[in-house]
């Protein structure tokens, strides 16, 4: 799928400096990233993700601050998330960059009141699920649980004392996330290698 790379973590192509200075910068990036990588199962995420690529038209890779989850080197969570759970807005003029990017999940009703304490007996009575929503931009980003706010359990606003939500200003300074198209024809989204003319096929 990939064709011949090191059976490791290193990454295929390096910067080239001169100044000693910017050498070991460079390879200080260099360690975090290889690190990072390999914390977070790279080789066998960019499998998977290729191999999804193929037949849902394209793969995201997503980033998530995790400064609770003390046992990783760095706090940061580098994931694949299914494709059709993602809803992006690219940048003009630059479609690897993105504007805005929605990460969408239907949960139980009881699995949002167990992981946040929110009521949806309506929709459990009824057997429905609900949808936790994740959204992007390069500023700002929330989580909600149809349409509402999703509480920070048991957190409060040391000013107000008023209950704190899962939102604010964008720590990145980027959308954390990219999509990656296994052929992109005119559009954003990649066009599988699978279509409808050979799924009986194959």
């Amino acid at each position: 799928l990939w064709g011949e790379t090191p059976n490791d973590n290193r990454p295929l192509a390096l910067p080239a400096f001169s100044d000693t200075t910017d050498k070991t910068s460079a390879q200080m990036g260099v360690d975090f990233l290889t690190a990072l990588w390999a914390e977070n199962h790279g080789r066998s995420m960019m499998m998977r993700n290729g191999l999804i690529s193929q037949y849902l038209g394209g793969s995201v890779y997503k980033l998530t601050f995790v400064p609770n989850q003390t046992w990783r080197r760095f706090p940061i969570k580098l994931e694949s998330v299914y494709p059709s759970n993602f809803v992006g807005i690219p940048m003009s003029g630059d479609e690897y960059r993105l504007e805005e990017a929605w990460f969408i999940k239907a949960i139980s009703p009881g699995e949002a009141m167990r992981r946040y304490g929110m009521n949806f007996a309506a929709e459990e009575e009824h057997g429905e699920l609900v949808y936790h929503i994740e959204y992007w931009n390069t500023d700002y980003w929330d989580a909600t649980i149809n349409g509402k706010p999703i509480p920070r359990y048991g957190v409060l606003d040391p000013d107000t004392g008023r209950q704190m939500y899962y939102e604010g200003d964008n720590p990145f300074g980027f959308v954390p996330a990219a999509y990656i198209p296994h052929i992109r024809e005119n559009a954003f989204y990649g066009t599988p290698l699978i279509t409808s003319n050979i799924t009986g096929i194959v």
